[in-house]
């Protein structure tokens, strides 16, 4: 008599994406290079033709590399999209200044 063989399970590990999604044209054609030798990544889409080279750390993978510049170019779209909303600075009014002192002695009251 043998006793009974336990069932193998594998799993399956998923490959990490090359190609992305380009925050400018929205086609799945973005690409990255890695060179850790020099410490950068250079992205390029290949549809818009759009080229940036963020810098990396050496255990970056091509994932972090594209989070960086997604983060990047949507932080300039909002502040391209909010600076063309508000008012220019010179129109604004300055903060008021609020002395601390004299909020407290007011809630001592």
């Amino acid at each position: 008599m043998g006793r009974r063989r336990r069932k193998v399970i594998r799993r399956t590990v998923k490959p990490y994406p090359t190609m992305f999604l380009c925050p400018v044209c929205h086609h799945e054609t973005v690409t990255v290079d890695v060179h850790r030798d020099e410490k950068k990544a250079i992205i390029t889409c290949s549809n818009c033709n759009l080229t940036d080279e963020v810098e990396i750390l050496p255990v970056h993978m091509p994932v972090d590399a594209y989070c960086l510049f997604y983060d990047r170019i949507v932080k300039q779209e909002a502040l391209a999209a909010k600076g063309s909303e508000e008012p220019a600075p010179s129109q604004e009014r300055p903060p008021e200044k609020v002395d601390i002192g004299k909020v407290e002695e007011k809630q001592a009251e």
